[in-house]
């Protein structure tokens, strides 16, 4: 075990948040220009950067935030009842915002239902969640990639609308391999194609860059954000939240009292922005039960100073990897950032034939930026040729 000291749980919770607000609070604002940077090596950037430019601020009370309404309403009403027959529109648009992208399907994998969003035709994007959210994160941005392919967005196990697994299974069956095994089964049971563009975030990006790595000749693209790119040090987190990571993620007595709590998910997550009754629900819906319902939220083995020992090697092995394929792909930083920051960031941008847009926000950057990362995503996909052989990538499997 690494990490010692009180493992009290709210309070390791409450730590992280702070962090988390501490940096979010600390960036610079750019509302003026949402892109801040872009590869030099990249095809094509000046012109999706022009496109970018003429963007007004996505970030700008676009995610249906009340201040976000107060700030729309200012800029152009010239009287009372075109500003109320606006606000009225707008709180229209926020209800929409609040809904899931599409109804979910389920399929039975390994003796237990997964729940997941299919719609579309052409080739599979998918849309991979982390820790501790669901499909639902991908609500609006899904919405900007409709006609451009296959958009699927599984729930992990234990996550969303998918089924808990039996605690008698033991405290290891959402560990990282677990996960893996039921991701790679649904995947498997979708037939996803040999055409895939992988859309990756937090944990789930440890699960998309090993399936990617695996099945080299069949990924067309991968774009991702906030995401597990090589084995992590406790340093490369924020100093105020080192301690607390540690006896929540590495130590029993912090894992145990996590599941009493909901403090990672309402201060770290739901923290993000001011969220409605309607989005909190969603994001609360499965871990409402204190106890083993909740122990999804602290399984997924996120491999820092090396522990768990497989999971750092099964990461180090994909980072290679991805240094060294060929594969187009996106990064979306997020500025300040949480997790891809730091030398995370800057090994990161050594992979080769990649796009870099940067955006405003933390981790949870598809609750504050949706429609400028959308956007990013379908350019992205839009210059992807189709049918790409990976005859430069199959090597590195």
């Amino acid at each position: 075990m690494v990490g010692q000291g009180n493992h009290g749980g709210p309070s390791c919770r409450r730590v992280i948040a702070r962090a988390v607000v501490a940096a979010r609070t600390s960036s610079t604002s750019f509302r003026a220009a949402p892109l801040r940077s872009w590869t030099a090596s990249n095809t094509g950037g000046a012109a999706l950067f022009s496109r970018w430019k003429a963007l007004r601020a996505p970030c700008d009370g676009l995610d249906g935030s009340e201040a976000g309404i107060r700030a729309h309403g200012a800029v152009s009403r010239t009287n009372m009842a075109t500003r109320l027959m606006e606000t009225e529109i707008m709180g229209e648009k926020m209800k929409e915002r609040e809904q899931p992208f599409a109804q979910k399907s389920y399929l039975d994998v390994g003796g237990h239902r997964m729940a997941y969003i299919d719609e579309g035709d052409g080739p599979a994007i998918l849309f991979q969640h982390g820790n501790p959210t669901s499909s639902y994160l991908w609500r609006n941005i899904m919405p900007h990639l409709q006609g451009l392919g296959r958009l699927i967005a599984p729930d992990l196990m234990g996550m969303g609308d998918s089924d808990k697994l039996p605690a008698e299974e033991g405290r290891h069956r959402y560990s990282f391999t677990e996960q893996r095994r039921y991701f790679n089964g649904l995947l498997d049971a979708l037939e996803v194609g040999n055409d895939v563009i992988l859309v990756l975030h937090d944990m789930g990006s440890m699960l998309g860059f090993d399936w990617a790595k695996r099945n080299a000749d069949r990924v067309r693209g991968i774009a991702y954000m906030e995401s597990v790119v090589s084995p992590l040090l406790i340093t490369d987190f924020p100093e105020e939240a080192r301690q607390s990571l540690l006896d929540v993620f590495s130590t029993l007595e912090g894992q145990e009292a996590s599941l009493q709590t909901l403090d990672f998910l309402e201060g770290f997550l739901l923290g993000t922005r001011e969220f409605s009754e309607t989005e909190q629900a969603y994001y609360r819906k499965p871990f409402l039960i204190a106890g083993e319902d909740r122990r999804p939220m602290i399984s997924s083995d996120l491999p820092v100073n090396g522990v768990p020992g497989d999971t750092a090697a099964i990461v180090a092995d994909y980072a290679q990897w991805m240094a060294n394929n060929d594969i187009p792909k996106l990064m979306v930083k997020a500025d300040p950032g949480f997790l891809l920051t730091g030398r995370l960031h800057d090994f990161a941008r050594t992979w080769r034939n990649q796009t870099e847009v940067t955006v405003e926000g933390t981790h949870f950057i598809q609750e504050t930026c949706p429609d400028a990362i959308g956007i990013a995503l379908a350019d992205f996909v839009r210059s992807l040729r189709p049918g790409r052989a990976q005859t430069t990538a199959a090597g590195g499997r």
